[in-house]
């Protein structure tokens, strides 16, 4: 060992610790790292927001489909309840539908709780609910009677036509009871004609179906409670005037009864035409019965009622035809009529039911406008069911989309 060559190391690491500023000596490592870049490509599964949507899409539809159908469903009982209102002579200011709740508008004056049964019998209709001036329209009794000169039209107009100014009106012999039905202005005409009616019918009920409408033409009272005394004591005949003429109907004993009733319409409504439509029992209405099932079954057949596409409205070429029908039924009254609607295949199954049951109220109405006892009439609409075709082929489907009238005893 060389002590010399010793003490010269210590001493040049003496100096090169100096040089570096520090008294002791450090020795430091740095290590330098490489890091490479990866980039994986992942497949990622769908979204929640994804799946919302798959199940939105067909929601969605069905609703819109709900939507168009009820639409459509509320349009029709929406017609139907105005024009069986108008038909009793009641005009309403509004009709709107929620579904098949009903909600209906009447002028001042107006009969709420005729207006509201009226309603409630359209077929497809489940309640109506009766609002406006008229369905708070005071009570007859709560009315005085007017002056003279407001019961009675002026003397030109009596003397003109006298039934006429009052619009149409009619009495029914129903057995221990008469039905006045007709339309007045205001309830104090209405209460002046069932007063002066119940005075003339003895011991007979007077059954009040008078419908008040503001701004109808004034009636002649005197009139129409003298009709009484023409009215055959015969039940379910009835007088109707209106206009220009007098009609009598129904059932009478014999011939001389309904030449006696002619007679005394004629004396009674001096200047207007008496039309005198009684049958007598046994006689030519009895062979009306035996034969009006045929009837109407040749008259229908290849003649079925025509509708306007997809729609319950009644085309006007289907009228005359089913005129003729209602003249065949009304020659017998205990006829019962059956009216039965019916679709293709094509569309949902409960849009067709509810087409065809449209259609077979539509002819249903029709005929009780003809006169026909709409008591005595059924309108059932079956859709696409009973087809008597094979939905293959357009003519097919033509034959199947029919309203079928039938009648029996």
């Amino acid at each position: 060992m060389d002590p010399t060559g010793d003490a010269q190391s210590r001493s040049n690491a003496d100096r090169r610790g100096k040089v570096d500023g520090s008294t002791s000596s450090t020795s430091r490592t740095t290590h330098e790292v490489e890091y490479d870049t990866v980039t994986k490509r992942v497949r990622r599964g769908l979204g929640g927001w994804w799946w919302l949507a798959l199940l939105a899409v067909p929601l969605l539809l069905a609703a819109l489909a709900t939507l168009i159908s009820r639409g459509g469903i509320e349009d029709d009982l929406k017609a139907d309840t105005t024009k069986a209102l108008k038909g009793q002579g009641i005009s309403p200011t509004k009709v709107d539908f929620d579904g098949r709740d009903g909600t209906i508008t009447l002028p001042a004056g107006a009969d709420s709780a005729k207006a509201k049964k009226i309603a409630e019998d359209v077929d497809g209709v489940r309640v109506a609910d009766v609002k406006g001036a008229g369905a708070a329209a005071p009570a007859p009794t709560e009315t005085a009677s007017p002056a003279p000169t407001t019961e009675s039209p002026s003397p030109s107009e009596s003397a003109s036509s006298p039934a006429a100014a009052a619009g149409p009106f009619t009495l029914t012999n129903e057995g221990d009871s008469i039905v006045v039905e007709g339309v007045v202005p205001d309830e104090a005409t209405k209460k002046s004609i069932i007063d002066e009616a119940t005075k003339a019918a003895g011991d007979k009920k007077v059954v009040d179906k008078v419908t008040v409408t503001a701004g109808a033409p004034a009636p002649d009272v005197a009139k129409i409670t003298a009709g009484l005394g023409t009215l055959p004591a015969a039940d379910g005949v009835k007088l109707a005037y209106g206009d220009d003429k007098v009609t009598l109907t129904g059932e009478v004993a014999d011939d001389a009864a309904k030449t006696a009733a002619g007679d005394a319409a004629t004396k009674q409504f001096a200047g207007l035409t008496v039309d005198n439509q009684l049958t007598v029992k046994g006689g030519a209405a009895a062979a009306d019965c035996a034969t009006v099932s045929t009837t109407v079954a040749t008259l229908v057949k290849g003649q079925s009622p025509v509708f306007a596409d997809n729609s319950t409205t009644l085309l006007a070429t289907s009228k005359p035809t089913l005129d003729k029908v209602a003249d065949a039924v009304k020659a017998c009254k205990d006829a019962k009529v059956t009216v039965s609607g019916y679709t293709d295949n094509t569309g949902s199954a409960a849009n067709n039911k509810r087409l065809s049951q449209g259609r077979a109220s539509a002819v249903r109405t029709y005929l009780s406008g003809k006169g026909v006892n709409a008591a005595n009439i059924t309108a059932t609409g079956f859709g696409q069911d009973k087809p008597i075709a094979p939905n293959t082929t357009q003519a097919g489907r033509d034959a199947n989309r029919r309203v079928e009238i039938t009648v029996g005893g």
